[in-house]
């Protein structure tokens, strides 16, 4: 006696699940910035022994893996909406309405860009000015 497998697919009707998926990956990028910048900031004290230029390359590394987690979200997030929009114009039980999933779509990608380009900033900044 075998048992069919059943295969389920999954429901496109809800974006929120994938919108909650790239707001958490911006915050594990958010607490890699932060510590980058306070790591640069500890190692900058006077009772610390880190030399400084040790202590710019790491942070500098910390918040490039930050801007990589962010340029990987925002490319998933990408690659994944689109189909929530197929799924909201040929339904009626989306959560979204197709103007308001554009409006998401629009506010998240600008959201991810200017949060990419202030983390390559402050390396940028951390680099030129370090003392």
């Amino acid at each position: 006696m075998s048992n069919p497998i059943q295969v389920v697919q999954p429901s496109f009707a809800d974006p929120t699940e994938t919108i909650g998926a790239l707001i958490n990956k911006f915050s594990l990028s958010l607490l890699i910035l932060a510590s980058g910048i306070l790591f640069y900031e500890m190692s900058n004290r006077n009772i610390s022994k880190i030399p400084k230029s040790v202590s710019i390359y790491m942070s500098i590394f910390l918040i490039f893996l930050s801007c990589s987690i962010s340029i990987f979200a925002t490319f998933e997030f990408h690659n994944i909406i689109p189909k929530y929009d197929n799924s909201c114009n040929n339904s009626n039980n989306c959560l979204y309405t197709p103007h308001m999933l554009k409006n998401v779509i629009l506010f998240y990608t600008i959201f991810s860009v200017l949060f990419i380009l202030s983390n390559i900033c402050i390396a940028i900044v951390l680099l030129v000015y370090h003392k």
